[in-house]
């Protein structure tokens, strides 16, 4: 079964780019998902870091809650 001629271009010489390119560094698409993972990073990161200081905020407030509590029976006694 013939489909006739490859429409795809096959240059020598971008295919000698390509492989100079490629050994002088990464792939992109390798460079790209880095630079997902690391968006992703600093995004977890920020909603862990609000996260502690949700959870740093209600300790004071039950701890101020604690103390006003003993306050008051205190002051009940008297």
């Amino acid at each position: 079964m013939d489909i006739g001629p490859c429409p795809k271009v096959h240059s020598l010489q971008l295919r000698r780019e390509y492989e100079e390119a490629k050994a002088k560094s990464i792939d992109n698409y390798e460079r790209e998902l880095e630079d997902a993972i690391d968006r992703l990073i600093v995004k977890c990161d920020r909603k862990i870091s609000r996260a502690l200081k949700c959870l740093e905020d209600e300790d004071a407030k039950a701890a101020i809650a604690i103390l006003v509590s003993k306050v008051t029976l205190v002051l009940d006694k008297y």
